[in-house]
């Protein structure tokens, strides 16, 4: 009985864990969150609070009042957001009106937002029997780490913690389970751990050293100002320079600060800038009003460790923002991993870890 208990919280935790990593990487490709969000305020209390990770269906085909939803605002202090409310009524084009439930007014009332279309929903909180499906308070630590993207040491030693467990688990449950004591000292394994660390480790401070900016606007004959919209409406060949940041390097090695933009019409002052530490950086950019219409841009501005040439980091930037952000990473991993293969003894342990986990399934 215990046996059986341990395998279905085995299979549990697993499951979490492939549906968190894979709705990560595909909210990272995507640009938008995929299956889960993290609640990051508490205007949704009692229901959500912040912290939470809110299940979500992204593929909902209506939508009606009463529904909580995940959409993206054009306009208002939280324009380019992504904002988890609820649907509280429509307005007389259609349009829906959001709240808060924690809040006494509508987002539309206290200026947060506009009328949200349709179009601007981008999923549905999934809920039971009227009750929205959450995993309480987990998303703490990914809120910590996104406000605070210089806290560099503490992130590195939260991110050894929990790796390290996870391998210390997974070894002593193997232990248990072939009743091999000695495997649990192979030093290979400590190697894999170490490396693996490593990877991750960089990995991860890439990713929440990056930052995306959101600059929604119009191209029309007359420039005009749209609220909550810092560029508005640029007049057709119409060139704007706006500052959009500043960066610090608050780290003790030099980075690269890497801007890249969605949009061909919006230029950066550099793409890439190498930034020494305790030197700071201010960001502007170029924006040309070329044809008629309304744009959704988006600029990410990253650090990235310099392991490779900011040649080939500019390359792969304008080619996609996380491959260049990624691939110093990743290439430390495949030379790791390539060092630890080249020992013919690595070669022989990693046959027989082989052979044992296909005999254990």
């Amino acid at each position: 009985m215990l046996q059986g208990v341990r395998r279905l919280l085995d299979v549990f935790f697993w499951l979490m864990v492939v549906l968190l990593l894979s709705s990560s990487v595909t909210s990272l490709v995507s640009s938008k969150p995929l299956l889960v969000t993290v609640v990051r305020s508490n205007s949704m209390a009692p229901v959500y609070i912040r912290g939470d990770i809110a299940i979500i269906w992204n593929w909902a085909s209506e939508y009606r009042t009463g529904d909580i939803a995940l959409f993206v605002p054009s306009s208002g202090t939280l324009s380019g957001t992504f904002t988890l409310h609820r649907l509280v009524g429509l307005d007389e084009e259609g349009r829906f009106v959001t709240k808060g439930d924690a809040a006494v007014q509508t987002d539309q009332e206290s200026g947060l937002c506009g009328p949200v279309e349709k179009r601007s929903i981008v999923a549905r909180a999934v809920t039971l029997a009227g009750v929205p499906l959450k995993v309480p308070r987990i998303g703490l630590a990914s809120l910590w780490l996104s406000e605070n993207p210089n806290a560099w040491l503490r992130m590195l030693v939260a991110g050894a913690s929990v790796i390290m467990v996870v391998l210390a688990s997974a070894e002593t449950r193997r232990a248990r389970r072939r009743k091999k004591a000695l495997r649990r000292h192979d030093p290979n394994v400590l190697v894999v751990g170490l490396g693996v660390l490593l990877v991750v480790t960089l990995c991860l401070l890439s990713l929440f050293q990056s930052r995306l900016i959101r600059l929604p606007y119009e191209v029309a004959d007359t420039p005009g100002v749209v609220q909550g919209q810092v560029l508005g409406i640029l007049k057709q060949g119409q060139t704007v320079t706006l500052m959009v940041g500043r960066v610090e390097n608050k780290g003790f090695i030099p980075v690269y600060v890497v801007v890249t933009s969605s949009d061909p019409n919006i230029v950066p002052n550099s793409e890439i800038v190498t930034l020494k530490p305790g030197n700071s950086h201010t960001i502007e950019i170029a924006v040309t009003a070329t044809t008629h219409g309304t744009y959704r841009s988006d600029l990410w501005v990253s650090l990235v460790f310099p392991i490779l040439p900011s040649g080939v980091v500019q390359k792969l930037a304008r080619t996609n923002h996380y491959l260049a952000s990624l691939a110093g990473p990743v290439l430390v991993g495949i030379i790791l991993a390539s060092l630890w293969m080249s020992h013919p003894g690595t070669r022989k342990m990693l046959r027989r870890h082989v052979r044992l986990w296909l005999k254990g399934l």
